[in-house]
Formats: C-alpha cells, structure tokens, sequence
C-alpha cells in the first residue's frame, strides 16, 4: 500500500497554502481519509480529482488555467 498524505504533501504537490487544502477537505471537496482526529489522502484519489476538474472545466468552457479568471 502507498503511504497516506499530509495536508502538507497535497499542498507541495499542488502549489497551494496548506490552509486551503483543510479548507476543501472540510467542505468535502477534495478526497480525503478521515482516521480519527487525523486527515490523510491518498495519492491516487488527488490525481484522479485532478483529472476530474480538468474535464469538467473543460466541458463548461473554462480556460485551462484555473488561476487565470474566465475573460
């Protein structure tokens, strides 16, 4: 089994604060692993969501970099 990741390692991996990853595994957004007190992710679900919102922005037309606001 791979091991699980922090908050921390999701948020190196997607180049964001660590605050908004808890932020979207709070609201159910992003895949997680709750073991008790603990979140964890696994490495496999992160990709595969990513995957997901980019064939999702795709198919409303959105541009390819989320960053970039619509124009």
């Amino acid at each position: 089994m791979t091991p699980l990741l922090t908050a921390q390692d999701v948020a190196d991996r997607l180049g964001v604060r660590k605050d908004w990853v808890w932020a979207q595994a709070r609201a159910g957004t992003i895949p997680h692993i709750r073991l008790g007190r603990y979140c964890r992710f696994r490495a496999e679900a992160i990709e595969a969501w990513i995957v997901e919102l980019e064939t999702s922005n795709m198919v409303r037309g959105r541009p390819e970099h989320l960053d970039e606001p619509p124009s």
